[in-house]
């Protein structure tokens, strides 16, 4: 996504939500579960006691000391990459900038179903991962009075969880054997 003017970001979450559905007959929706959000990341600057509600944003960085990325909450994403890269990425001022994220899904111990959407099934499972990006427009040539206003752009696209079992069956192991072969 590119913003048409300056933003700041302050917060960056990303989520994952399940949504379960009971079926009766004739494929009628008999009850829904309340919709299940599992925090998979979250990146924002904590508030400090003196700052009165007023916070700092991740992007872009507007500090100007040497060790300004990494104390920023977004020094966890630069491990593995080249420091150089991305100090001269995050310090733009005016952007794009460029993130790469790993967001680790929970573990199997946790009450997270698989989805299961097949059509003789009386249950759907349904999941879809939600970024949701709190921005605040940065042009500081449109002065409003008063607190600016923080908008929140979600994008959100399904996804399918399945079990970390499935690989080990060994009869799927086999074709993705012989698939990988080809």
């Amino acid at each position: 996504m590119m913003p048409l003017s300056k933003v700041k970001i302050y917060r960056l979450t990303v989520m994952l939500e399940e949504k379960i559905d009971y079926y009766a007959h004739g494929r009628r929706i008999a009850r829904h579960d309340p919709t299940r959000r599992y925090e998979l990341m979250s990146l924002k600057y904590p508030n400090s006691k003196n700052d009165k509600g007023v916070r700092q944003p991740l992007l872009p960085v507007l500090d100007d000391s040497n060790d300004a990325i990494s104390r920023s909450p977004l020094a966890s994403l630069i491990e593995g990459q080249d420091p150089d890269e991305i100090a001269t990425n995050l310090l733009n001022p005016n952007g794009p900038w460029t993130l790469q994220l790993q967001a680790n899904l929970p573990t199997c111990s946790s009450p997270i179903h698989f989805t299961c959407k097949h059509t003789r099934s009386n249950m759907i499972i349904s999941h879809w991962i939600k970024i949701m990006i709190r921005v605040e427009r940065g042009d500081d040539a449109q002065m409003d009075k008063g607190k600016r206003k923080q908008f929140d752009i979600i994008v959100e696209t399904p996804v399918h969880i399945l079990s970390v079992r499935w690989y080990h069956h060994p009869h799927i192991f086999s074709i993705l054997t012989l698939l990988c072969a080809v």
